[in-house]
């Protein structure tokens, strides 16, 4: 009986080995039809753009006079003494369970491969909103410049008051400007070394490709610790030599996006280099359940179905990355030079270019960033200003004159505060992103949506920073379900209180003390979404646009009195 069940399980191995050697690659209709799937919701961790033949990655061949249909793992086996032998396959057997229990998040509903990255393709599209000819011709444009036109027209009549009665020295002269001035080549070299030191991660991955570092045991470690230590020491160096709040703040946030494009730099190709570790893996334990013969048909049959399909699966992960440059050829200086310039935080081995670049377009942006910052400099000191010192001065006034004060307070900062979100938000997501992207020729101009026509503040969070918020789904949302095991609520609340915790920073380093306004205000966002999905707001999308422009409205002016106030 013994005999026969050897017998049995060899026959079968054999079997099942000539049908691992005839294992088709995947087609290119396969990867398009998944790649059509995975658009349908950007909250699914499914994508494709392409397809190759996946025995070059893994390094096998199929040629009929092989010796070994499973390549040179079942050769490096077959070297190894009985002892060695068994530890690879007790390991093997170790993770077989944990490997089976993955292997169901791999595959979409219909039962194709799903990738990771579902955000790895950017379609091409050289035009934002506002620059889409669409826009020209549309019913509302007037609205657009009239809106240009009626903020041109308040700047100008400020400054004329001001040359009339100061002089034109008095805008340069002013305590904004002044602030902007000071100290301005000092943070630029501050700048300059932070993004040098955004490097180290090019280097970590280039020791894990040379051998010297394994990504799944100190690897991710010591990237964490690397961001970590940036955040601390750029900003803790700002703030010991004295730098104006303005350019605390420039830094503050321009590490943070340097850390968010390191982190997605360093775990994207760190998934990678797991994945390509369970390839080698799988296939080794595929050639060594080929010589023993000792498992049962049973325990043959399981085991060859989990390992040929981890191993499908990590050819058709690696591959779904862009077949152009194939991991981890894209770990080069030149690659993560250009990465660090694209005005995005998700890596991709490829993204969409231009043809060529539009120096009309570039002098249209850059008139448009330095207008937009004259604008704001007229506005914070001759509207914010003036209100910023009566919030100051209510600091000495006792608790009940404080309360008693504040709301008149508050609604003359409701307008300028408005206003100067608004420049805010079009000279960084509009002007500079553009400008960036058209040097860069940066082909996928997705910076923002249409987050003014939002309903609810969960359409706001997905649309008036794309590129952040692609960040957030992809290395937080997605990755607190993987990593932790958490459901969709929990991980929206790990990604909400990240999120505020990262804008409290941001009123740290601007006005010394923690005070958590600006942290409850934006985790007060939940409650609301989940009031705007009720059958009284659902819907109501006049009411809902309403009711968020209010929130709009009032709500930075509120966080900003409230800091400089209480």
């Amino acid at each position: 009986m013994k005999h026969h069940q050897r017998t049995s399980s060899s026959q079968m191995i054999n079997n099942l080995r000539i049908r691992n050697q005839n294992r088709k690659p995947l087609s290119d209709a396969d990867l398009s039809a998944y790649s059509s799937d995975s658009l349908e919701d950007d909250k699914k961790l499914f994508d494709i753009t392409d397809s190759s033949d996946p025995q070059k990655l893994s390094g096998t061949t199929s040629s009929s006079d092989e010796k070994s249909p499973l390549g040179p793992a079942e050769d490096s086996l077959q070297k190894m003494s009985q002892s060695e032998q068994k530890i690879v396959l007790d390991k093997s057997f170790k993770k077989l369970l944990q490997l089976e229990q993955s292997l169901h998040l791999r595959r979409n509903k219909e039962g194709s491969f799903r990738s990771r990255f579902h955000d790895g393709a950017m379609i091409p599209d050289d035009t934002t909103i506002f620059d889409k000819r669409s826009l020209k011709e549309s019913n509302f444009y007037g609205f657009f410049v009239v809106f240009w036109l009626g903020v041109g027209l308040v700047m100008f009549d400020t400054v004329l008051k001001l040359y009339f009665e100061f002089g034109f020295s008095a805008l340069f002269e002013a305590a904004v400007y002044s602030t902007l001035r000071r100290d301005v080549f000092k943070v630029g070299l501050t700048d300059l070394v932070m993004y040098l030191t955004m490097y180290l991660t090019y280097g970590v991955q280039k020791l894990v490709q040379w051998g010297y570092l394994d990504w799944g045991r100190a690897g991710w470690i010591l990237q964490n610790v690397l961001q970590f230590s940036f955040l601390l020491f750029h900003n803790g160096v700002a703030m010991y030599l004295g730098y104006p709040w303005i350019a605390r703040e420039f830094l503050l946030l321009h590490s943070l996006v340097m850390i968010m494009k390191t982190h997605s730099y360093a775990f994207y190709n760190g998934y990678l280099w797991g994945i390509q570790q369970e390839l080698t893996a799988s296939q080794q334990a595929l050639a060594k359940d080929a010589m023993n013969e000792s498992l049962s048909l049973e325990e043959c049959r399981k085991r060859y179905e989990i390992l040929t399909s981890s191993v499908e699966f990590c050819e058709f992960e690696l591959l779904a990355q862009l077949p152009t440059t194939r991991f981890p050829q894209n770990i080069t200086l030149n690659n993560f030079f250009h990465y660090t310039m694209f005005p995005t935080v998700v890596y991709s081995i490829e993204y969409p270019r231009t043809e060529k670049i539009r120096w009309k377009y570039v002098g249209e942006k850059l008139l448009a960033i330095f207008g937009l910052i004259f604008m704001m400099i007229t506005l914070a000191e001759s509207w914010m200003y003036p209100i910023v010192l009566r919030a100051m001065a209510l600091k000495a006034v006792p608790f009940a004159e404080k309360v008693s004060s504040y709301p008149m307070l508050l609604l003359d900062m409701m307008a300028p505060f408005l206003l100067m979100y608004l420049l805010v938000w079009y000279l960084i997501w509009d002007a500079i992103l553009n400008c960036i992207a058209e040097l860069t020729r940066f082909g996928n101009r997705n910076f923002y949506n249409a987050w003014w026509n939002s309903t609810d503040w969960s359409e706001f969070a997905r649309d008036w920073n794309v590129p952040v918020h692609k960040f957030l789904l992809r290395h937080v949302y997605h990755s607190s379900i993987l990593a932790l095991k958490l459901n969709r609520l929990q991980a929206t609340i790990v990604t909400f209180l990240l999120s505020s915790l990262l804008h409290e920073s941001t009123m740290f380093v601007i006005f010394h003390k923690f005070r958590g306004y600006l942290l409850l205000l934006q985790m007060s966002q939940l409650p609301l979404v989940a009031l705007s999905r009720t059958r009284w707001l659902r819907d109501r999308k006049v009411l809902g646009n309403v009711v968020f422009w209010i929130g709009i409205a009032t709500g930075p002016s509120l966080m900003c009195t409230l800091y400089l106030t209480f």
